[in-house]
């Protein structure tokens, strides 16, 4: 029977079809992407893009194709990534846009607004590009507009389409240097083409054939960055929805190439998604915040991709989360992965770590009377994203959680492990900061030295009951605004001067470390609590972490005092546990020697 007209439920069941088609083929789109960087992830990200289509459609498809398209748009925005995700989420939307208040449409009208949404598309990228999925696109659109000037079949002018998208597919392998160095199709106009075979296959049979279930764990998985210099393109793949009203999408852009590279804008005027390659993140944030509210962050540290794609397979991976410090240089070294934590300022949540500057918000910490700042637990599907990417460098991954007293983020990370079975093993640090710090620091060497997954967790289990950490908290500024120290006590302790020390129990639950007497005394509490706990012949490793004071008083103590395993290690505290802390807060971090991590680098370094 000839088909005339495109109605409602077949263009939703069509979108459903077309997207499975490209949930299927993650991996081979992912092995042929080199642009516009060769970062193995654009199956990923248009597989994530086109989930959220056919799972914005499993309650129920509307009748009309105006709002197919509007529900088909919204839902690709929410999860739209990578450039080729924004690009496909920007087609949807000029495809609505020209169908709007359409019950259902004719060839010849929704070939018209397909060559407007091709347009659309294009004009999502700061520098839009021929050879890639928008000349695709194009000339997708142009022969449909063709050949439904002769023919009024909709599976006849889809099909002719498509025979033109397939030859402009095989054209892009010689258009850009990138493609014809590798000998490949650009990846994300093969993923185009995936999608129109699903929508043309259910239009000429009526049955939706479904997804491949094995295929899920690479669709909700980290997008890895595998083989660029990432300084060249920018450090970090950061993402975020904007939602306000009159976004200018190409004063956005402006910006936004004043930044980063790899620029794409998707969306309306009160509703974007922002891609961009960039070094500074936070700067990205704190000028878009400007123009309305955001949502979705996700950052991704290519440098970090890179490096692990080019070691050798490790027997186990380590991942934190932000409430761990260590220093950037170390996790870059070492290949360790990090979940971040949600910290909101005053109503508006970023990521941990890079999301925030650390050096302007201790500037805001100074600056603004008004700001609380509270956090939330990451997602299981962030979690499992990280596991994903820890297992693309290694045989077992070992996830060593912020105290679960304080927080639930070791549960979220403890329920996605159950997704990767026998393969991930999670402990509870029963930690936080400078002492979170130094038992992923010792995990890591006994990694490194041939211990398994499961027997490292036991030793950070030991080194745990062996742990002293203490912070000092000269302001009181966050224990007041979060609730946390109020009435009578607080009072009191701002009448006498009298400032507390923190530490956690054997539980992970902040207790009371003591008290000191004037702001200036922290330094020498803090080595009179270490040297309370440990003997003077103890051999100890020492972290020490601040907020905006450098400590260099109570480093000087423990050095003097101490016979010391290692040099101490000084670092600001991250931006989570600084927002807690506070200014002028010093937290040190003890621990004695492991004899069983001597042991094991010795035989380490006989093998």
């Amino acid at each position: 029977m000839k088909l005339t007209y495109i109605e409602g439920p077949d263009l939703g069941k069509a979108l459903v079809s077309g997207s499975f088609q490209v949930m299927n083929n993650v991996e081979s789109l992912n092995e042929i992407n080199v642009f516009p960087v060769p970062d193995g992830d654009t199956g990923t990200n248009m597989a994530s893009t086109v989930q959220t289509i056919s799972a914005a459609f499993a309650e129920g498809i509307p009748d009309n194709v105006s709002q197919v398209l509007d529900v088909a748009a919204a839902s690709a925005l929410e999860g739209a990534r990578g450039n080729s995700g924004a690009i496909f989420a920007q087609f949807f939307h000029g495809l609505a846009k020209e169908l709007r208040n359409e019950a259902r449409v004719s060839m010849r009208r929704f070939s018209e607004a397909a060559l407007k949404a091709s347009e659309h598309a294009q004009k999502a990228l700061s520098h839009p590009k021929d050879g890639t999925i928008l000349s695709v696109i194009r000339d997708w659109a142009l022969q449909l507009q063709a050949h439904a000037e002769k023919s009024s079949d909709v599976t006849e002018v889809m099909d002719s389409a498509l025979a033109k998208a397939r030859l402009s597919l095989e054209e892009t392998r010689n258009i850009l240097p990138e493609m014809r160095d590798a000998q490949v199709v650009d990846a994300g106009a093969k993923g185009f083409v995936h999608f129109l075979e699903g929508v043309l296959d259910y239009m000429k049979t009526g049955v939706l054939k479904s997804f491949k279930a094995q295929s899920s764990r690479k669709i909700a998985g980290q997008a890895i960055h595998t083989a660029h210099d990432s300084t060249e393109q920018g450090r970090y793949c950061t993402e975020v929805l904007l939602q306000g009203e009159g976004i200018d999408a190409e004063a956005l852009k402006a910006f936004l190439e004043e930044h980063g590279n790899s620029v794409v804008v998707a969306g309306s005027d009160t509703r974007a998604r922002i891609h961009v390659h960039t070094d500074y993140p936070s700067v990205i944030f704190d000028y878009l915040e400007t123009k309305g509210e955001l949502s979705g962050h996700k950052i991704d540290d290519m440098l970090l991709q890179v490096r692990l794609s080019g070691i050798k397979k490790r027997q186990c991976a380590i991942v934190v989360d932000s409430a761990c410090d260590i220093s950037d240089e170390f996790r870059l070294e070492h290949g360790i992965i990090r979940v971040p934590l949600t910290l909101i300022a005053n109503g508006r949540p970023r990521p941990d770590g890079e999301g925030y500057s650390a050096s302007a918000l201790r500037d805001r910490m100074r600056t603004d009377p008004t700001l609380v700042m509270t956090t939330s637990q990451p997602s299981d599907a962030v979690f499992k994203g990280a596991f994903e990417l820890a297992l693309s460098s290694a045989e077992k991954v070992l996830y060593i959680g912020l105290a679960s007293t304080l927080s639930g983020t070791f549960e979220a990370g403890l329920r996605a492990s159950r997704e990767f079975p026998g393969r991930v093993v999670c402990v509870d640090s029963r930690e936080l900061t400078a002492g979170y710090g130094l038992l992923v620091t010792r995990a890591v060497r006994a990694a490194e030295a041939g211990k398994s997954a499961e027997d490292t967790a036991r030793l950070v289990e030991q080194w745990r009951r062996k742990l002293a950490l203490f912070v000092a908290v000269p302001d009181l500024t966050s224990l007041e605004r979060t609730g946390r120290l109020g009435g009578v006590k607080g009072l009191v302790l701002k009448k006498f001067g009298l400032r507390p020390v923190i530490t956690p129990g054997p539980d992970g639950k902040a207790e009371s470390g003591g008290l000191y007497l004037g702001i200036r005394k922290g330094p020498e509490k803090l080595f009179r609590l270490v040297r309370k706990q440990f003997g003077k012949d103890e051999k100890l490793e020492i972290q020490i972490v601040h907020v905006d004071n450098p400590s260099a008083a109570v480093a000087d103590m423990l050095e003097q005092y101490f016979t010391l395993s290692r040099p101490i290690v000084i670092s600001q505290m991250g931006p989570l546990l600084s927002s807690l802390a506070w200014l002028g807060s010093v937290g040190v971090a003890a621990l004695p020697e492991s004899e069983e991590l001597s042991a094991a680098s010795a035989e380490g370094g006989k093998a």
